[in-house]
């Protein structure tokens, strides 16, 4: 998350909320049909490795923690969980 803030501003930084715990891998077999699996961009590698302490839904207060113990203001968390990508969809949507 560091090397993308200082890379890209902290406006502009997101985590996605995707969590796809308890799926088997035929799900994800039918998550990427027609999508390429042999890309070396993505491929899909099961299980999942995730980090640890963030591996799952319930463990996700472990980077917020984890952001405000290396000196991210409040406002600055609640962007990267969310904030940020609300304002992109509310500046593309707004017609």
């Amino acid at each position: 998350i560091e090397y993308w803030v200082e890379l890209a501003g902290i406006g502009h930084v997101s985590i996605g909320l995707d969590f796809t715990e308890n799926q088997s891998e035929e799900w994800f077999q039918w998550l990427m049909n027609g999508k390429r699996l042999d890309s070396p961009v993505f491929p899909l590698q099961l299980p999942l490795r995730l980090p640890q302490g963030i591996a799952r839904a319930d463990e996700l207060p472990n980077l917020t923690a984890g952001l405000l113990g290396r000196g991210y203001s409040h406002l600055d968390v609640q962007k990267i969980l969310g904030l940020n990508v609300l304002r992109l969809f509310e500046q593309v949507w707004r017609e």
